[in-house]
């Protein structure tokens, strides 16, 4: 198809008129979009990497989200996508930022959820394997739904467009429908127990403020002092759900660290993202940051910054002993 497009564009003129570096876009479109489209087939059809797939689903999505809607509706006005957003207001932009970015994270947390729990992604054709609940799900039993509407809503108020207003519309009123059936005709009846239970108590469009917790959990952390003692307190009386177990610290020059335990092996986790589901116990914003705290980077960039700490308190030792 590649060698097929290379033969016979030049010779579409005048219905295609090729610019002078045309090849240029060519490379870059085979390298961007049709490669990671056949990496994507492949491993959804060996079902392999759900969390890589979910992330080439992700990107889709929000490029079509973020890119390729509002500058449609905007063109539609007569308007330029660009000039739109540079010309926005500093109010504009505070106000989109406050409602669109914590949308997309938690969207985006919802979906990683999709893929290490329920080792599917949120597409129809690719979809769980299980009832998730845990993460974004045990507040909202649509959370990307209503952050993908949320997003929209926030481009309409940057941009200050009335059509803009529609897409939101429009896509709660569809998902609104397709979901529910979706959901009815598929995940509840393959898994009709998980799904009844859960749904009785978590329900579309409404947080709870206190999360659900469909299978118990331990967390395990050696007792390094007083800070560790004052979090095992604070987690015994707010968190639902979750037992903990801390325990006397050993001599040793090895890490000792965190470790979530959970009657679901799938929600086991190691370090921060231990911390982080054990956030998820407490609901609300202590919730939150414990989603975006496991996601793909972020994990790893608080598990860096832990790293580093203990070696700023060496290296001040060190300093200190060596003064004269």
């Amino acid at each position: 198809m590649v060698a097929a497009d290379v033969i016979f564009m030049p010779r579409l003129e005048p219905l295609v008129m090729l610019g002078e570096n045309w090849l240029v876009g060519e490379i870059v479109l085979v390298l961007c979009a049709l490669l990671p489209a056949l990496i994507l087939a492949r491993l959804t059809e060996t079902d392999r990497q759900p969390v890589l797939r979910t992330c080439f689903h992700a990107l889709g999505w929000g490029g079509y989200m973020l890119l390729v809607l509002p500058a449609c509706v905007l063109a539609w006005e007569g308007r330029d996508y660009v000039d739109s957003l540079r010309n926005a207001s500093e109010a504009r932009w505070v106000m989109a930022l406050a409602i669109g970015l914590p949308s997309l994270l938690i969207g985006w947390a919802a979906a990683h959820e999709f893929a290490l729990v329920g080792r599917g992604t949120p597409i129809p054709y690719d979809p769980p394997k299980r009832v998730v609940t845990s993460g974004p799900y045990a507040s909202i039993a649509n959370p990307m739904q209503l952050t993908s509407a949320l997003v929209m809503a926030a481009l309409a108020i940057l941009t200050g467009s009335n059509a803009a207003w529609s897409l939101p519309m429009t896509f709660l009123i569809f998902d609104g429908v397709f979901a529910s059936w979706y959901n009815r005709a598929h995940i509840a009846l393959a898994m009709p127990d998980d799904w009844t239970r859960y749904r009785e108590a978590v329900r579309d469009w409404r947080f709870r403020y206190r999360p659900y917790i469909a299978r118990t959990a331990t967390l395990h952390f050696p007792d390094s002092g007083r800070d560790s003692r004052a979090l095992a307190w604070l987690m015994r009386r707010a968190a639902d759900g979750l037992e903990i177990d801390v325990a006397p610290a050993r001599p040793t020059t090895r890490r000792q660290r965190i470790t979530y335990v959970s009657s679901d092996p799938d929600l086991d986790a190691v370090g921060i993202a231990a911390f982080g589901r054990a956030l998820e116990h407490l609901g609300g914003i202590p919730a939150f940051v414990g989603w975006i705290l496991r996601l793909p980077g972020a994990n790893q960039l608080a598990e860096f910054v832990t790293f580093l700490v203990p070696l700023r308190r060496l290296n001040t030792r060190l300093a200190l002993w060596s003064r004269p």
